[in-house]
């Protein structure tokens, strides 16, 4: 159990880690919100959307993380967190859209 909480521990240390968990967060609280307007609420659908977002995106930036810091290139994770950042950044669009909030047509295009 130590060794659980010693990596729990270390992933959190970074804080694009918490950038990314505090993003996904604010998607699925948006998520939640455009489901139960538009009346698709599906509590399987919300912990798939934590099972294929958080997790993945995490885990796939601290892998990074950590071999570019083991290789000498801290910046490797720079792209990996860009990416992870504009899906989120899409995906949260779409719940504002969802929810009726009109977004310029430059940030609406980027939503799709």
């Amino acid at each position: 159990m130590e060794a659980i909480t010693a990596l729990l521990v270390s992933i959190w240390n970074y804080d694009a880690v918490k950038l990314i968990v505090s993003h996904t967060l604010i998607n699925l609280v948006f998520g939640v919100m455009a489901a139960l307007k538009t009346n698709t609420f599906d509590i399987d659908k919300m912990l798939d959307f934590i099972l294929r977002k958080l997790l993945p995106y995490v885990g796939c930036y601290y892998v990074v993380k950590l071999i570019g810091v083991g290789a000498g290139l801290d910046a490797l994770a720079i792209p990996i967190l860009a990416i992870v950042e504009t899906v989120l950044l899409s995906d949260l669009l779409g719940s504002l859209e969802q929810l009726g909030i009109k977004l310029p047509v430059w940030l609406a295009s980027f939503a799709k």
